[in-house]
């Protein structure tokens, strides 16, 4: 896969906007204020069952409500292996997801995806390493950024929708099926 590189070395004039501890105030604000769509590619996506009070869990209630509000909301994550410390999780997430009706991919090819990146209504950028997840979302040692120029977002979202709609990514519980063929 040598040639699914969007961002060239030198790419155009970009400046971001440093978050750290104030990422999940900003994604938070920023999918509750969505109009159109949230473009969300994940690592890992935790949530925890009767724990309403998690950053993780509002964040999730956050793109319920605006699914809800007529917001196309598209979720990647990583493919799913049998000992991989994610996966569990991010099935766990998935399910929760499905049960609003929203669509979750994961990438289809035998390669990790780690990316940590959301696409707000098509301005806004954020990207980083942080991980959706309690702990990351409260960690001081995780850092990500947010950009609103025009080229980079443009540049992010033809790297979303490559990864959605080019046979890189497949159906979440496709790839779960696959996984648990895998394992027999």
């Amino acid at each position: 896969m040598t040639d699914f590189q969007i961002f060239k070395e030198g790419f155009g004039d970009v400046s971001g906007t440093p978050l750290q501890t104030n990422f999940y105030i900003r994604i938070l604000e920023l999918a509750r204020k969505s109009k159109k769509s949230i473009n969300l590619i994940q690592y890992v996506f935790g949530i925890s069952e009767n724990r309403e009070w998690q950053r993780s869990n509002k964040f999730l209630k956050a793109l319920v409500e605006a699914k809800r509000r007529g917001v196309e909301i598209r979720v990647i994550f990583d493919r799913p292996r049998v000992h991989a410390p994610n996966t569990k999780t991010n099935i766990k997430c998935a399910l929760r997801l499905k049960e609003f009706g929203i669509e979750t991919r994961a990438l289809a090819i035998h390669k990790t995806l780690h990316l940590k990146m959301v696409i707000f209504d098509r301005e806004i950028f954020l990207a980083g390493s942080h991980n959706l997840t309690n702990s990351s979302l409260y960690s001081p040692f995780e850092l990500s950024f947010e950009y609103s120029g025009k080229e980079i977002v443009g540049a992010a979202e033809c790297y979303f929708l490559r990864l959605w709609n080019e046979g890189i990514s497949e159906p979440f519980f496709e790839s779960v099926e696959k996984m648990g063929k895998a394992r027999i």
